[in-house]
């Protein structure tokens, strides 16, 4: 008899340690999968999409066995989104929006599978795996910048050329300023609001401690450093308004933080990357800031950009005008110039 009992015990270990390892494969499958979304935004969409089946599968099996669970609020508020969403989607088919039904799998689809994961999630340990996930991600897509660069200016070939150019790599030499384009991009804009909020945390609150706090910082420097080159405006309109919207949310939850230390780390960075990116690649300040504030002559014709802004607003204006209440629904369009001619609707539509 004890030597039944040890083995029956012995046999529970090596299930539960079994079922562990189940459990991290699926978890690190997961978080490949999330990394892969954010510097690989549009490439391997066939691959991606046979790593998200199986991660349904895993999901859906574990679920069999462990119940689903998230928390009351955050199932509520996703919940009202998704509906939302819906009945959107539903007056865009109603007014015959020709984007209607394309973007379900933007507003309802992709929020339901990430809230079906997110039940699927147990412990805080995994949650603060996807915030690492995100600074890596902010890391990666920052160095796939600096390479292009270093691709271009000193003739340097890593290898990742076919992955540059699968991103859309593309760099402009201008007089005084350089621009570029990479469709990871959007990743290294979102992550810098982001990587500020960790970091002006405090530091027994911040999902990020010890090395992944300094792992921050560098992310935040190589975003820093995109941002100078990046020739995006709207990227340097967010940057220089981050901060005060992240204090500001911050002052408005009773949570008090070191402000004067950390803009002054800040500041600290800026001037390094201001630094190298003058010396190294002969960048004028004063020619950015003359190109950022042509972005606001709405009014001069001799601006072809800002202009065409100023037209793609009011037009939006008016499509707006002409449904206040409901608005159009979603997939609707507007007639806006410089926009995609096949997906009209995606002038409206963003990934957040």
């Amino acid at each position: 008899m004890p030597s039944v009992a040890i083995n029956n015990q012995a046999s529970i270990q090596a299930g539960k340690r079994l079922s562990q390892s189940i459990v991290r494969l699926f978890v690190g499958l997961g978080l490949l999968f999330f990394l892969l979304m954010l510097i690989l935004p549009t490439a391997y969409q066939m691959q991606r999409g046979v790593l998200l089946a199986i991660l349904m599968l895993g999901v859906t099996v574990r679920c069999v066995y462990r119940r689903w669970r998230l928390h009351k609020a955050i199932l509520f508020w996703g919940l009202l989104t998704v509906t939302a969403s819906v009945m959107f989607i539903a007056n865009g088919v109603i007014n015959n929006a020709p984007g209607a039904l394309s973007v379900v799998t933007v507003y309802v689809i992709w929020p339901m599978v990430f809230l079906y994961f997110m039940g699927a999630l147990t412990r805080y340990t995994q949650m603060l795996a996807l915030v690492r996930v995100i600074i890596i991600g902010a890391i990666i897509a920052a160095l796939m910048a600096m390479i292009l660069l270093l691709q271009y200016f000193l003739n340097i070939n890593l290898g990742i050329g076919w992955l540059l150019e699968a991103q859309g790599g593309a760099l402009g030499v201008h007089d005084g300023f350089l621009e570029f384009r990479l469709y990871n991009m959007n990743t290294v804009i979102y992550a810098l609001p982001f990587l500020l909020a960790i970091l002006f945390m405090p530091y027994e609150w911040s999902p990020c401690k010890g090395k992944w706090r300094k792992t921050a910082w560098v992310a935040l420097a190589l975003a820093v450093l995109t941002l100078v080159i990046s020739g995006r405006r709207g990227f340097w309109l967010i940057a220089a308004m981050s901060p005060f919207i992240v204090i500001g949310l911050l002052w408005l939850g009773g949570v008090r933080t070191h402000v004067t230390r950390l803009i002054v780390k800040l500041g600290v960075i800026l001037g390094v990357v201001s630094i190298i990116a003058v010396i190294l690649l002969d960048i004028d300040f004063q020619v950015i800031w003359t190109d950022f504030a042509k972005g606001f002559e709405f009014s001069n014709v001799d601006n072809p950009s800002a202009f065409r802004r100023q037209e793609q607003l009011l037009h939006l204006l008016d499509g707006w005008a002409q449904n206040p209440l409901l608005g159009a629904g979603h997939g609707a369009t507007a007639d806006v110039g410089l926009i995609d001619r096949l997906q009209p609707w995606a002038y409206e539509l963003s990934y957040v």
